[in-house]
């Protein structure tokens, strides 16, 4: 950019939130674009630029500037143009979904496949039937919870069953076991003859038997109707077996069908959902060409982009070798040397912080910056607003000082909005403050230092400060023009703010 008297401004004025701010050491540092515009200018106010050179800078900033913005605006043609690569590929993919059928000519030219994209556009897929498969899911499996069960129980019984059977089959063989041990005694024929008066088995002469007699006689019935009994109610339990055995295959046959409409409605979920993905991904491809053909047509009626990139090159190039054997880096460092000699000196007159040690103006950083032996201590570190106040105003002194001693193209002037701000309680809100003690000592070496300056120049420097404070000592007495007090003067007067213009 070329330099103007607004870039001036960033060095003439400080405002009441400038002055001793750590990190902002100009006027309007802060905002978006500023601090570049400041490196910027700067090497043209300190002399370190000429004017020609300047204007070549500026003007070689603002060809990159028109190329990279002529380089995007072809790129972004060429990005919504179409490509026969873009639209085969686009067919390729219209074909894999069932929009087209499948082309064993792969070369087609642009123009055509434009027209076959288009005809995608037309199709519509056809409405799938989807029906809602979870209730049925759950009816069968509940059916088959149904089924497990009825199927344990049928076990169950089946087993209780045979278990019984097992139980009757082996009392019978018992019984019928006793009954011919005691019939092949012999005693119920004896018994009968009525002449049974010795034992059968050693003929010893017993005891009348016919009471033992009735006895025995009364216990083989019962076994023998036992047995009968038992006998009959065998083939009953074998019958209720095989009975519940064959409830039991019907609930397996009824096992395998739920498992075989459950997996084939598992089967037709599947598809539905295979289906129903293949026609998302043909509206999907859909979506795709619309987009690109809508591009094409966009970038058919665009106006075309001036391709002036060689141009600007040639002149950029022109530029450049005419700044090639500038000296702009070697006379902008002799101009700062001896700059930062004078800060460094203010600095210590006002009994800064690191003003024993080299203090430079860093115009990367745009601060101050002292060279210590621990290494670069910037201005935000130097630890107090006393020490931030002191090197902006060493810093913007020295900077006039090299202007009006060079005759440098800027408004002799400079600014300052209470620079003993920093010396007021917080809460402070009174019209006028009367400091003592070292406070006082301080702020009246920064009324020494501008003195100093504005007499070293000898009225080619002027400097307006808008203070509180009001120090009986002659350095700040004697310079008061107008104490604005009370809401009848002012820097700019009350008649001009009612003018009507």
């Amino acid at each position: 950019m070329a330099p103007s008297i607004r870039h001036a401004l960033f060095f003439c004025l400080q405002a009441q939130n400038e002055i001793a701010n750590p990190d902002h050491l100009f006027h309007s540092q802060g905002h978006e674009w500023r601090p570049q515009a400041i490196r910027d200018t700067l090497p043209y106010f300190l002399g370190a630029v000429e004017p020609e050179q300047a204007l070549r800078r500026a003007r070689l900033k603002q060809l990159r500037a028109e190329l990279k913005n002529v380089e995007r605006q072809i790129a972004q043609a060429a990005q919504a143009a179409p490509a026969p690569g873009q639209a085969r590929a686009l067919i390729s993919e219209a074909e894999s979904v069932g929009l087209l059928p499948a082309r064993a000519d792969e070369t087609v030219r642009l123009d055509e496949a434009l027209s076959i994209l288009a005809s995608v556009l037309t199709y519509a897929p056809g409405q799938l039937e989807y029906s809602d498969s979870t209730d049925h899911a759950a009816l069968l499996d509940r059916e088959r919870q149904e089924l497990r069960s009825r199927h344990q129980q049928i076990r169950a019984r089946i087993t209780e069953l045979r278990q019984a059977l097992a139980e009757e089959s082996n009392y019978l063989v018992q019984a019928r076991d006793q009954r011919e041990r005691l019939a092949s005694l012999g005693l119920l024929r004896a018994a009968a003859d009525g002449t049974g008066q010795h034992c059968p088995v050693c003929d010893s002469v017993v005891s009348p038997v016919q009471q033992t007699f009735q006895v025995i006689r009364k216990d083989l019935e019962r076994l023998d109707s036992d047995v009968a009994f038992v006998s009959d109610d065998a083939p009953v339990i074998q019958g209720l077996i095989a009975a519940e055995e064959e409830r039991l295959q019907e609930l397996r046959t009824e096992v395998v069908r739920n498992r075989e409409q459950r997996e084939a409605l598992d089967a037709g979920t599947r598809e539905a959902a295979r289906f129903r993905s293949q026609a998302l991904r043909a509206a999907s491809v859909q979506g795709r060409i619309s987009l690109f053909l809508e591009n094409a047509a966009r970038a058919e009626h665009a106006p075309p982009v001036a391709d002036t990139r060689e141009e600007l090159k040639r002149e950029i190039t022109d530029l450049e070798e005419a700044l090639g054997s500038d000296t702009q880096a070697d006379r902008l460092a002799s101009c700062l040397s001896l700059i930062n000699q004078k800060i460094a000196a203010k600095a210590r007159a006002l009994s800064l912080e690191h003003s024993e040690h080299p203090v430079r103006l860093d115009l990367r950083r745009l601060s101050i910056v002292a060279d210590t032996p621990r290494g670069p201590v910037p201005l935000s570190d130097m630890g107090s607003g006393e020490n931030w106040l002191g090197y902006h105003i060493a810093a913007l002194l020295s900077l006039h000082e090299w202007f009006a001693e060079q005759g440098r193209p800027l408004p002799r002037l400079l600014v300052l909005d209470q620079p003993s701000q920093v010396y007021f309680p917080s809460d402070y809100d009174g019209p006028q403050v009367d400091l003592a003690g070292e406070d006082r000592t301080s702020l009246l070496r920064v009324y020494q230092a501008i003195n100093d300056t504005v007499s070293h120049l000898d009225g080619d420097f002027q400097v307006i400060v808008m203070e509180h404070a009001d120090l009986e000592d002659d350095i700040f007495h004697t310079a008061v023009a107008e104490r604005w007090r009370g809401g009848h003067t002012a820097l700019v007067p009350p008649a001009w703010i009612d003018q009507d213009n």
